[in-house]
């Protein structure tokens, strides 16, 4: 069993694209993959997928709320592209299948060019209007979600047309309470039955229609950011941007289309997020995910002075500190210290998740002002996830002589921490790190000579170099 070029391709665009997860930043190794994607590519198409043998994953506890953790993993890369490549293939058999998309809303299929897997058209917001419709034919409505869901998933679909669900959440629409518990006990038998899959006690709940319209209508704000979510949405497709997260230069823009931007008032919007006494969550990551589209600047000192304020979504924190390309060295310290004082001395610091994204950025090229920090924070870093973004930040900083010492402990590390050395190492005076990559060429895997290939055309050296 092979993969096509086509479905391989479209892999790789949706790797770029799009990320691995919407968890983790997204591996360097992609732009090692995509500069060599003619030796890549076709070792890959030339595989027997029934005998490929899965290479090593890693797994983190992520955050679920402020006290509320879930595990989550990250496929290598080379898995990554592969299981892409077959969701791409075998998708449309699989949707064909699926309960029509006005019961189950979330992720329906629709790849496109650009790399986006799924639907702009079904989501959350239409599960919510969708069950709104209902709940105003119905007496009684019952919700509920499945205790720990995905660790739990058998792959034998969920038959059944009494409800409408998005992900694991279940809503159940009937005339009466009767009815309703009926329904209930039903839907907890089939699930355990056939999946062996139980539902969560504290989000199970039967109530009339009009306590459900009262509880579930959703804040004003979560309204307010699902109409900024459709405007968003229609602008983007009027300007003929196909990726809602690709990056939209302000001053680019004709008149009329700065105006609408200007229309939304993104920077109040976030102010008032900080200044709320409970953050929005839903309304926040979709502020802060345009705010670093558009390189807005304006957001920049209520960030920095109020980065605790935003853990529950931290990495679009990152990734908008990450995009502002204006910011001069006196700011890029002040962020730098401010993140650094995060990973020695906060709640966020103690997980590791939180330790990458930080860690991320000092490796993005530019000087945060913290080179002198990362030796330390690697000699005392607990995990793996922060050492290979350490090594990253370090070779960003310049710092050669921390990769020559340690050259020949190479094979004591595990493959993502190597990966990240063998890119590191390009620090190294040219003619040292050709030379050393040329005696390792017959150990490497294809994933680490990429790596080695690309490291040497594109040294990762920063602004201190």
């Amino acid at each position: 069993m092979q993969l096509s070029k086509q479905s391989l391709d479209w892999a790789l665009q949706h790797a770029t694209s799009e990320g691995d997860t919407d968890l983790f930043p997204q591996p360097f190794e992609y732009k090692a993959i995509s500069a060599d994607w003619d030796t890549i590519g076709p070792y890959l198409a030339s595989q027997d997928v029934d005998q490929w043998q899965t290479r090593p994953l890693r797994r983190c506890l992520t955050p679920n709320g402020r006290y509320g953790f879930r595990v989550a993993t990250q496929l290598d890369p080379l898995d990554f592209l592969l299981f892409s490549a077959l969701v791409y293939e075998a998708g449309s058999d699989f949707e064909a299948y699926r309960a029509p998309d006005h019961i189950a809303m979330s992720y329906r299929f629709e790849p496109d060019s650009s790399g986006q897997l799924f639907s702009w058209h079904r989501g959350f917001p239409q599960f919510q209007a969708e069950s709104f419709n209902l709940a105003n034919e119905a007496a009684y409505v019952t919700t509920t979600d499945i205790a720990d869901f995905f660790p739990r998933l058998y792959l034998h679909r969920l038959e059944g047309t009494l409800f409408i669900r998005y992900m694991d959440d279940y809503r159940l629409f009937s005339a009466s309470r009767l009815e309703a518990y009926r329904n209930l006990t039903t839907l907890a038998n089939a699930l355990f039955k056939n999946h062996g899959l139980t539902l969560q006690k504290s989000k199970t709940a039967v109530v009339t229609a009009s306590e459900f319209l009262e509880q579930f209508g959703g804040t004003s704000e979560s309204r307010e950011v699902a109409n900024l979510e459709e405007k968003f949405k229609d602008f983007l497709e009027a300007s003929g941007i196909s990726n809602r997260y690709d990056e939209i230069d302000y001053e680019e823009l004709e008149e009329e289309q700065q105006d609408i931007i200007d229309s939304f008032n993104l920077d109040d919007l976030l102010k008032g997020q900080v200044e709320a006494s409970i953050t929005d969550v839903q309304m926040t990551k979709f502020l802060l995910r345009r705010l670093a589209q558009l390189g807005s600047y304006e957001s920049f000192e209520i960030l920095v002075e109020n980065l605790e304020k935003f853990f529950g979504v931290f990495p679009d924190v990152i990734r908008y500190f990450g995009r502002l390309d204006q910011l001069d060295d006196t700011d890029r310290q002040r962020v730098g210290e401010a993140l650094i004082s995060l990973v020695k001395s906060s709640d966020i610091g103690q997980l590791e998740f939180y330790r990458a994204w930080i860690l991320h950025l000092f490796g993005n090229g530019m000087d945060w002002g913290v080179s002198d920090n990362l030796a330390s924070l690697y000699s005392e870093a607990p995990d793996a996830f922060s050492r290979r973004k350490l090594m990253l930040a370090l070779a960003s900083a310049n710092q050669f002589y921390w990769f020559r010492q340690r050259k020949e402990n190479l094979w004591e590390l595990g493959s993502w921490e190597r990966r990240a050395f063998l890119a590191g190492a390009s620090c190294l005076p040219k003619d040292e790190h050709t030379h050393w990559y040329q005696s390792l060429k017959t150990r490497l895997d294809p994933l680490e000579l990429s790596v080695t290939k690309w490291a040497a055309a594109n040294p990762l050296q920063g602004a201190s170099t």
